[in-house]
């Protein structure tokens, strides 16, 4: 295991930011993609250790709590939870949310966030918020022209990947526009056998969709680059291919607003939209999951 920045990939080497090079028969590109402007939940690149990510947590944490005002940029699922969140913990504080609201999710899921958001007192708004930073007036102006009052801008829009910074020349035809790759079926690049991409960073085709849950992605794709790896590396064939849905993917989707509110849309029925919200409040609200995924991550053999 080796912990640090890349600086270069190349078809069959990783280069790191201290200057080791790391050959391979196969790479993995995983690196996912981050909002421009930075985010709360992406570490900095200064923080390296679990410690510095814990002071990063815990210094944000404060710049919300002293923030009379909140705005937060992008109302997809990841800005839809965080103004829950900091409404749930601050509910005196002015939370407002711009952006096209939840718009990967179905149309019941987005009623009933809306709802429930609203109840908690989240402003809603139109638009895009650019800047990254108030005024000196204390105000961010939406594209549609609306002036609101903001100490704290928080951006969960406008991602970002860097496969254009990171790729050699070898494999810069492969990069889209955007900062992805182009990858075959198989999750191949396009124009190399032994670089394989997983998660956000693949671009998905023409037609397709991909999981909006950047987890669920990156765990679909990670097994099928898995058994590609193995099946190249012992000369195996033919390889999978990565099985892309033909329709948007809304389910199984769950939004927490904090501890004690959330919205689950597992594809069930109206009438049990109820059991959907409890689910939520149960398995996601409560711990994020880790009641459920704890063991994965050692739970009882690394840490208790």
């Amino acid at each position: 295991f080796m912990q640090g920045a890349v600086s270069k990939i190349g078809p069959t080497s990783v280069t790191v930011a201290n200057g080791t090079v790391l050959n391979a028969d196969c790479v993995v590109v995983a690196i996912g993609g981050q909002y421009a402007s930075g985010a709360i939940w992406k570490p900095t690149p200064d923080q390296t250790t679990k410690e510095e990510r814990i002071a990063g947590f815990r210094s944000e944490r404060e710049r919300v709590k002293a923030s009379r005002s909140v705005v937060i940029a992008g109302a997809g699922l990841a800005g839809v939870e965080v103004a829950g969140e900091i409404k749930s913990a601050y509910p005196d504080k002015k939370v407002t949310l711009v952006g096209t609201f939840l718009a990967g999710t179905s149309e019941g899921m987005r009623k009933r966030t809306k709802t429930a958001i609203t109840k908690m007192g989240v402003i809603l708004s139109d638009g895009r918020v650019n800047e990254s930073e108030p005024g000196e007036d204390g105000k961010v102006t939406t594209s549609t022209g609306e002036s609101i009052d903001a100490d704290l801008v928080l951006n969960a829009a406008g991602f970002v990947f860097a496969g254009a910074e990171l790729v050699d020349e070898a494999l810069a035809t492969d990069v889209t526009k955007r900062g992805q790759f182009n990858c075959r079926a198989t999750l191949q690049l396009q124009s190399c056998d032994t670089v394989f991409c997983c998660g956000d960073i693949v671009a998905v085709p023409q037609g397709c969709y991909a999981d909006v849950k950047g987890i669920a992605h990156a765990e679909a794709t990670a097994k099928t680059v898995a058994a590609n790896v193995v099946k190249v590396l012992s000369k195996a064939s033919p390889l999978s291919d990565f099985k892309w849905s033909k329709k948007p993917i809304t389910n199984p989707c769950m939004t927490a607003l904090g501890t004690k509110v959330g919205i689950g849309d597992l594809g069930m029925p109206r009438f049990m939209s109820g059991i959907e919200n409890k689910l939520c409040r149960t398995m996601k609200c409560k711990d994020y999951y880790m009641s459920l995924q704890a063991k994965h991550f050692g739970k009882g053999k690394t840490w208790d």
